[in-house]
């Protein structure tokens, strides 16, 4: 099954896997637990025919499809199989085969079914650090670098490397650039960027919850706390950006009382004990800051690409695979493709899938005269 980890107060976190307890387990002992790998089988230096950097959906949609055609496959996912989507509150609605929508932990758990079937290997809690690429006059290969937590770094090397990225969370930053306060010193100690259906299930009545963002992500996680019986702040900085059926219920439940709204604030600092987070401060334009006494702080603000450990591999070709936002351009020529394949970068053999695709190309396609590019399209574009 698809899991989070998480600090709870600095207390261990003990697992049991059939007759075997294991307390506060890396996210690589978790998956051998599981099976994902045998506990034995060491994959450091093996090769592999592809290698997909990231496990959520797209990642895992290629893994099946490589496998599926004979090629060793190899997945490395930094956090929990599934990505952000897998620990989703929000139903996917959006997914082949699925008229009526599914729920992210369900699409996780039946992805994974079919890549063990298939005999890919799926590593959860493997983060790429860098990659090179090795060209000989006899052929093109990837060097790609990990490492674990609990493990040395190590290799692997493989013929094609797809980029599944995706993103990593936005951090909590006002508008005047200044960054919060104390937010590393928190993160996972009370300061969350991402909220699962455990965390309100686990959500004693009373306690009080803060919310940070605008988005449908962050409007579900306010609903679901709200009826779960917590006290919900929603620290809002601009407008609101969620559907408008989702705006309804939360109008909703701000007229019972049940959600509080601060806007427009933003969060200037994190305060607590050494163990864990108490009490935010929030400030409006240019009042005083002022504190918000919290037990749990949920920060819903989208994300950034994921493509920090591409930067070597950037600037060897020229800063032309990442866009000035730092996605990874796509439909790009190289030397080996004068015309692009699909999800092709600059790099022969490096493919780039999913959110941490430079959408620029959408600006480039041919539109009617008049018309602006989605706006989607628009935010990343260079």
């Amino acid at each position: 099954m698809p899991f989070t980890l998480r600090e709870n107060n600095g207390q261990n976190v003990t697992v049991r896997v059939g007759p075997t307890w294991k307390a506060d387990p890396s996210p690589l002992e978790l998956a051998k637990l599981l099976n994902f790998v045998s506990p034995d089988e060491n994959i450091a230096n093996k090769d592999y025919d592809l290698v997909i950097v990231g496990g959520g959906p797209a990642g895992m949609s290629t893994a099946i499809s490589g496998a599926g055609l004979g090629l060793t496959t190899l997945v490395l996912e930094d956090d929990a199989v599934g990505g952000q989507a897998g620990t989703s509150i929000n139903r996917i609605d959006n997914h082949y085969g699925f008229p009526g929508g599914v729920a992210a932990s369900d699409l996780v758990q039946r992805g994974l079914n079919q890549t063990f079937n298939l005999d890919a290997h799926v590593l959860p809690g493997l983060r790429a650090t860098k990659i090179e690429q090795l060209a000989t006059p006899a052929s093109r290969r990837f060097r790609v670098h990990w490492h674990a937590e609990g493990e040395q770094p190590a290799v692997v090397t493989a013929g094609i490397v797809v980029v599944a990225s995706g993103r990593v969370p936005r951090r909590v930053i006002p508008k005047d650039g200044s960054g919060a306060n104390n937010e590393d010193k928190y993160a996972d100690r009370g300061l969350y960027y991402d909220a699962v259906l455990a965390d309100a299930d686990a959500t004693v009545r009373g306690k009080r919850i803060a919310i940070v963002g605008a988005g449908d992500t962050a409007g579900r996680a306010a609903v679901m706390f709200a009826q779960h019986g917590a006290g919900v702040t929603m620290v809002v900085r601009g407008e609101f950006s969620m559907g408008t059926a989702l705006k309804k219920q939360i109008d909703e439940l701000m007229q019972r009382k049940l959600i509080v709204l601060k806007q427009p604030y933003d969060v200037v600092d994190f305060a607590g004990d050494d163990t864990h987070l108490t009490q935010i401060k929030i400030k409006h334009k240019d009042a005083r800051p002022e504190s918000l006494d919290v037990d749990r702080v949920y920060a819903l603000i989208g994300g950034v690409p994921s493509t920090t450990w591409l930067n070597d591999l950037d600037v060897r070709f020229g800063n032309k695979l990442l866009d000035k936002k730092r996605f990874i351009r796509t439909e790009q020529p190289n030397e080996v493709f004068a015309t692009p394949l699909p999800m092709q970068t600059v790099v022969p053999g490096l493919f780039a899938i999913g959110d941490v695709r430079s959408l620029a190309s959408c600006s480039a396609s041919p539109k009617p005269p008049g018309k602006e590019p989605p706006s989607q399209c628009r935010s990343t574009c260079t």
